[in-house]
């Protein structure tokens, strides 16, 4: 199946809606139909023409990858070797017990960006969170209009085919004949 990329949706998507790089973002890192895509978007609380929240973002990206079988690694940026009394930078799962990092060893909390982030960030598939923005890195590749600029990357997520999808329930649909119960 071809990947969907940035350049193929903004000729089209920008015409109909504006602040959608969430929607834009989980399209092409789920290789899923814009329109799908923003129909579910729409459905858990998005506005047209509205960003959302970075919680209810990963609200509903969460839910989306088990959806379409993927999953999410989530990683912030955080103080990183405090006890070596030079404090250095590291993006970190702070979901995660063990807590693994993903970058380490940053001189600056802002050390990575969306002009250098290969230098960082191994071949893969990602989101990356900025101020009030979200892209997609697909193998390595950004798929944003933020590519080769300096904006400076707060959240990275690393995203994998799991190869379990989940059928959505739908509540109100059945193949199962009650009306004997009726």
């Amino acid at each position: 199946m071809k990947k969907i990329t940035f350049n193929e949706l903004k000729n089209h998507v920008y015409q109909d809606d504006t602040n959608c790089c969430t929607v834009i973002s989980a399209s092409i890192i789920f290789n899923k139909n814009y329109e799908d895509t923003h129909l579910y978007f729409a459905q858990n609380g998005r506005k047209t023409g509205k960003g959302v929240s970075w919680s209810k973002y990963s609200k509903i990206m969460t839910n989306l990858a088990k959806l379409e079988g993927f999953k999410l690694q989530k990683f912030e940026v955080s103080p990183w070797d405090i006890d070596s009394g030079q404090t250095t930078w590291a993006f970190i799962d702070k979901e995660s017990k063990s807590v693994e990092t993903i970058v380490k060893n940053l001189k600056t909390k802002t050390a990575i960006t969306t002009n250098n982030f290969r230098k960082f960030l191994p071949k893969g598939d990602y989101i990356v969170g900025m101020s009030g923005h979200v892209a997609s890195i697909i193998n390595g590749e950004m798929q944003d209009w933020t590519y080769n600029r300096a904006k400076r990357i707060c959240y990275i997520w690393k995203v994998e085919k799991l190869n379990k999808k989940v059928k959505a329930l739908n509540l109100f649909e059945s193949s199962n004949d009650f009306s004997e119960f009726v």
